[in-house]
Order: C-alpha cells, then sequence, then structure tokens
C-alpha cells in the first residue's frame, strides 16, 4: 500500500488523526473525476478536463495518494503541452482503481 497511499505523510499533516483521514477518503471515493475527465475529453473539451485534474493534482496529494498525484501531474503535463495523453490516462484510471482497493482496505 506504500507505493499508493503515503499513511504516515497524511497522518502527519493531519496531527495524527486516522478517522478524520478516513473521513476525508470516503469524500475522496464519492467523488466521480475519473468519469468526468473521461467525459470531458471524450467532448474535446480539453481545458475542463485540465481543472478537473488539476483538482485531483490537488486532493491526491492533500490525501497523500502518490500514485494517483503522480499520474495526474503527468496527465496535466500532456494536456497542458497538448501532447497525447491516452497513455496517461489510462495509468491515472488504474491508479485510481488500485488506491480506490487500497483505502477500502484501510
Amino acid at each position: 500500500m506504500s507505493e499508493l497511499i503515503n499513511l504516515d505523510e497524511a497522518l502527519g499533516r493531519l496531527g495524527g488523526n486516522l478517522a478524520l483521514y478516513k473521513k476525508l477518503l470516503g469524500r475522496f471515493l464519492e467523488n466521480t473525476y475519473i468519469d468526468e475527465i473521461n467525459k470531458q475529453l471524450d467532448a474535446g473539451d480539453t481545458e475542463t478536463a485540465k481543472g478537473t485534474v488539476h483538482t485531483l493534482k490537488g486532493v491526491s496529494a492533500n490525501l497523500s495518494l502518490t500514485d494517483v498525484n503522480a499520474c495526474s501531474i503527468a496527465i496535466e503535463s500532456n494536456l497542458k503541452n497538448g501532447e497525447d495523453y491516452s497513455d496517461s490516462l489510462k495509468a491515472l484510471c488504474d491508479a485510481v482503481a488500485a488506491t480506490v482497493v487500497a483505502i477500502n482496505e484501510l
């Protein structure tokens, strides 16, 4: 799990409050970032997708979701530079799916 979630870092940020961290993770699970990003990109709305990816990047950084954060950084760069983002999008989807499993195991 350490590659997906840096629990020590996250708890350090929250003063060791595991209950609060789990509450924040629950909010993360309720969001539909990947669905939104896919819909936006399918519609050719890269500007809105960049914003959604940027939000996901910030949330994942604050929650210490390391793989999701790294993948968000990569796809954000692709979108900003007009590069092919298909591999980055797949990696992001895979990272979110794996992180959801890890969160549910906490």
